[in-house]
């Protein structure tokens, strides 16, 4: 078990996690269609980066208006 602060790169490495596992259990939800959108406008590289941003504001909007997540 880690004890300590979390770093930026741990952070990212939870994020990418986040993202992937969303992606594949629901890749007809809100993170899904986004990413596959984009990802044939702009490639892999540049649909994950904007896929983790927009989790991130969803997580976001979760803790702060104490909804569940709805896709």
């Amino acid at each position: 078990m880690y004890h300590g602060h979390i770093t930026k790169k741990q952070l990212l490495k939870v994020d990418t996690q986040i993202k992937w596992a969303n992606i594949r259990k629901e890749p007809n939800g809100t993170v899904g269609n986004f990413y596959s959108k984009l990802k044939k406008k702009k490639g892999s590289a540049k649909a994950i980066v904007a896929a983790s941003a927009k989790m991130l504001r969803i997580i976001y909007c979760m803790l702060k208006e104490h909804r569940p997540y709805q896709s």
